[in-house]
């Protein structure tokens, strides 16, 4: 399996932690993860972040989608994240509805920078 959709599935944070288990373990090397619409809020996403920071699957992620999930602060973490990971193949981020401060989603891109054909 190499897509997964758990969109508006009230996820929470507890299981963006499932998540972020599932995904360090390494045992899925995911190209599409959809998790918009679960109302995870940083706590979520910031378990997100740390689950793709320990996982192989990160290299393979050609779409993350983690939009409406309440999340503010967390698109720093995220940010972090992706300026650190081997993300090359990532062509689709999501993250609409998250209420990120300008200067925190202007990260996000400076951090994307070396991503090929991204869009703003």
């Amino acid at each position: 399996m190499t897509s997964v959709d758990l969109s508006y599935n009230e996820l929470g944070s507890s299981g963006a932690t499932a998540i972020a288990g599932a995904l360090s373990s390494g045992m899925a090397v995911l190209t599409h993860l959809d998790l918009s619409n679960n109302n995870m809020g940083d706590d979520g996403i910031n378990q997100i972040c740390l689950g793709f920071q320990f996982s192989s699957a990160f290299p393979a992620l050609q779409s993350l989608d983690i939009s409406v999930n309440g999340g503010r602060h967390s698109m720093m973490h995220l940010s972090m994240v992706l300026g650190k990971a081997r993300c090359a193949k990532l062509r689709y981020l999501g993250i609409a509805g998250n209420y990120g401060e300008s200067r925190r989603v202007r990260r996000l891109f400076k951090h994307m920078k070396h991503l090929p054909n991204r869009r703003q």
